[in-house]
């Protein structure tokens, strides 16, 4: 195992732009999910205040207040009455499972952007770890050939 050599400047960029590319896709593709949960949430929001103006309406026909419809048992609610308020339940029921869903989508974006952060931060010190240790090398070496005394690094006599 010591005689492999990786090359691990480029090993320790690959991990920062990973990281970095992490940190964008999930920027991205978490902010696209939300606006279309977003739109949906509002598109149910906007279902739920035409049903619940239509269960209004259906209760005043029938001569009763919402209050008092919440009383009375289902068997003996008009048809129309019983149907408008399934579907009202139901659409509550499926917001709430697109705000579960947000927040399931925040959640996972903000996981997958502070591992992102995380392998760019490391990447990017140990790239600069060892490309200082790599210039330091280099610029000893430059002193060494531009001194007159040595030549390559070996003593002229």
């Amino acid at each position: 195992m010591n005689d492999i050599n990786l090359p691990s400047d480029n090993l320790h960029k690959f991990v920062a732009f990973a990281g970095l590319a992490l940190v964008v896709s999930s920027l991205v593709i978490s902010a696209n999910l939300i606006v279309d949960l977003v739109e949906r949430s509002a598109n149910l929001n906007v279902a739920i205040g035409e049903i619940d103006q239509e269960l209004k309406w259906h209760a005043a026909k029938a001569g009763k207040s919402l209050e008092q419809i919440k009383s009375v048992p289902l068997t003996d609610l008009p048809l129309e009455l019983v149907r408008t308020s399934g579907r009202l339940s139901a659409q509550r029921k499926s917001l709430e499972e697109l705000v579960q869903m947000e927040s399931r989508v925040i959640l996972g974006a903000s996981v997958i952007i502070v591992f992102g952060l995380i392998c760019f931060g490391y990447g990017l010190q140990s790239w600069r770890t060892q490309q200082r240790k790599h210039d330091l090398l280099l610029d000893h070496q430059i002193k060494l050939i531009s001194d007159p005394n040595h030549m390559f690094g070996v003593e002229r006599t």
